[in-house]
């Protein structure tokens, strides 16, 4: 269980117990569940703070054992104690009261003069600024601090956690944690596509250039063609130049072939690079689907939980 100083704001927390103290002249604080401070204290008295060696918040705690208690301090005061619950468990304690009872026994302060070693002049004049109350004005006041801890402070600090269990904030948890990864995923695969699609522009640039040639080819196989027809037609008296016309034409249907074949070969290649794009864009497709369900989920949890209804 969190503390109560991360649930709430101190310092309407405060108000609150400046507020109760002032109105009531009764002394309030409240505490951790150690007994620790967590705000100032309001009304204490001169003679609380002269003569009170040791707040003793941690055994005012363990005296209420969990349960609102009145009782009489180590130096004769009534005290009560009131735990702050959220969600049934005691995530802080008020802590106040520090008054005289009604008839107290002036034998037991005189006994507690001489206990403390200190000037009884003094002492008794400490004691004559403290209020005086009855047992039951007392237990009224700690009835309303407890009433104040119940409504204003859970109601407080439940808006702040939101009602959720720690059940709850796990599966919530779990839910980031494999988004992220999610994420990570999918950052990686559009690398990939990245990467993927440069390798096919420099293919399709290739596969570009050898087109090229193939058209330069065809061109001067054409003009080729042409001179051959004249040639044919004197071939009588230049067969020799014929056939070095020949040659030419079946060089040329060598490098047309060489470089049909570097075409297809680059064409397979740009199939190849297609077909793992297909495939790893169906990839980035189930990762991105995925991350909705997480998110669709993430948001049942949250409107379950009554998170979305916290502003």
């Amino acid at each position: 269980m969190e503390k109560l100083s991360s649930m709430i704001n101190i310092a309407l927390l405060q108000e609150l117990q400046d507020g109760f103290a002032d109105s009531s002249q009764m002394a309030l604080v409240a505490v951790d569940p150690d007994g620790s401070l967590i705000t100032r204290k309001s009304g204490f008295n001169e003679y609380y703070i002269r003569y009170k060696k040791n707040d003793g918040f941690d055994a005012a705690v363990s005296h209420a054992g969990g349960r609102a208690a009145v009782y009489t301090n180590s130096i004769g005061l009534l005290e009560f104690c009131v735990p702050i619950n959220v969600n049934g468990e005691a995530v802080g304690y008020f802590v106040g009261g520090e008054v005289l009872p009604e008839n107290y026994d002036t034998t037991s302060m005189l006994r507690m003069v001489r206990d403390l070693h200190v000037n009884e002049n003094e002492f008794f004049a400490a004691v004559g600024k403290v209020p005086v109350m009855s047992r039951d004005r007392l237990q009224a006041g700690s009835r309303f601090v407890q009433r104040m801890a119940d409504h204003v402070i859970n109601k407080i600090a439940n808006a702040n956690m939101t009602g959720v269990s720690g059940e709850t904030l796990s599966r919530m948890k779990t839910i980031s944690e494999r988004n992220l990864d999610l994420s990570k995923q999918l950052e990686s695969k559009l690398g990939q596509l990245t990467e993927i699609s440069q390798s096919c522009a420099a293919e399709v640039k290739s596969a570009a250039e050898t087109v090229k040639v193939i058209q330069d080819i065809a061109l001067n196989t054409r003009i080729l063609g042409f001179n051959a027809s004249i040639e044919a037609s004197r071939v009588k008296e230049s067969g020799k130049g014929f056939g070095v016309i020949a040659q030419e034409v079946r060089t040329l249907a060598d490098t047309s072939k060489a470089s049909a074949d570097k075409i297809g070969a680059g064409i397979k290649v740009i199939g190849g690079f297609a077909k793992q794009i297909n495939e790893e864009t169906k990839e980035a497709q189930r990762i991105v689907n995925l991350n909705r369900e997480n998110i669709a989920e993430f948001r049942r949890i949250a409107d379950e939980s009554g998170l979305t209804e916290v502003k």
